[in-house]
């Protein structure tokens, strides 16, 4: 009787969930943001050339061929890379989300798998957007930037609660790795290892960034602070996970958004970055975030202009 009693509020909670909204529309954009900044900012040099001769390559192996950039062919990769393009703006402008979810991962997951200059970030971004089919083929719209005005049945809000779960589960792995993985490096542990990473010949900082962190990496209470206080951010992530406390996360997931703009100011990952904010949102703020109404988040955008504007008329 329990047990029936638990499955029952179990499935009665996942009903009342807001699946479609502003967060499922900003991460789907936010993920295609970040790999359209990495094809359009990058010369073919970086994307597709690698090894001692330097020549135009990419990996066909293994499960590969799946992949759209084998498809084209190497001597199509200019195509490739342009229909890539048009896939992920498509994705961003909203449009048609029931057949932009599958395009959208196949170029994920063909950058991923196919490219040799690439980082963990496009990993996540492939795993993710598998993760994010079951939305868009449920997605009845026509455009994810609109209200919701339709419903799904209880078997398609388990499915998409459950990719959901496994998503924030995904998140949370991450982060604990990320931070547990550290505990086993010296440089972590004595808290002298930001001063290395913001003095990297190929990662560290430049420019006026540089002039600002070298400096407060001369000072070793900031970079005890920064090397310890990340590894305590990345475990603090992962205990989320069995948080319900609002504004315990609230603070983490504006801590942890600072911590990824940081890392793109220090290291130039803007790509990553924005993966990584696309998968706090998931994590942290989705069923919330997903609740709002887009015409409410448009008042309040433009309510301060238009106050604005009635006093200047006045």
């Amino acid at each position: 009787m329990q047990l029936t009693n638990f499955f029952s509020r179990l499935i009665g909670d996942i009903s009342t969930k807001p699946f479609y909204g502003p967060a499922y529309a900003f991460i789907r954009s936010l993920l295609a943001l970040a790999t359209l900044s990495f094809l359009v900012f990058n010369s073919s040099e970086i994307i597709f050339y690698y090894g001692l001769n330097n020549e135009m390559t990419v990996i066909c192996t293994g499960k590969n061929p799946l992949s759209l950039f084998c498809v084209f062919g190497v001597e199509n990769l200019l195509w490739a890379r342009i229909f890539s393009i048009a896939v992920l703006l498509a994705v961003i402008s909203g449009y048609f989300p029931r057949f932009t979810g599958v395009l959208h991962w196949w170029v994920a997951f063909s950058i991923s798998s196919s490219l040799y200059n690439v980082d963990g970030g496009d990993m996540i971004n492939a795993i993710f957007t598998f993760f994010l089919i079951p939305f868009t083929l449920f997605d009845k719209r026509i455009n994810h930037w609109r209200k919701a005005g339709f419903s799904l049945n209880i078997y398609q809000q388990i499915t998409l609660f459950l990719f959901a779960l496994a998503v924030k589960m995904q998140v949370a792995v991450i982060y604990l790795h990320a931070g547990v993985a550290k505990m086993g490096v010296q440089e972590w542990t004595n808290g002298t290892a930001v001063y290395f990473w913001f003095n990297d010949l190929d990662f560290g900082s430049a420019g006026l960034v540089d002039v600002i962190t070298s400096r407060r990496a001369g000072l070793p209470f900031t970079v005890s602070l920064v090397t310890w206080g990340t590894m305590l951010l990345e475990v603090l992530l992962f205990s989320a996970l069995f948080s319900s406390n609002r504004n315990f996360k609230n603070i983490l997931f504006f801590t942890a958004v600072f911590f990824h703009l940081g890392i793109w100011a220090v290291h130039g990952l803007f790509s990553f970055a924005l993966i990584m904010i696309a998968c706090l949102v998931m994590y942290l703020k989705f069923y919330e975030w997903n609740a709002l109404d887009f015409q409410t988040i448009k008042d309040k955008i433009l309510s301060p202009r238009q106050d604005k504007k009635l006093v200047l008329d006045n």
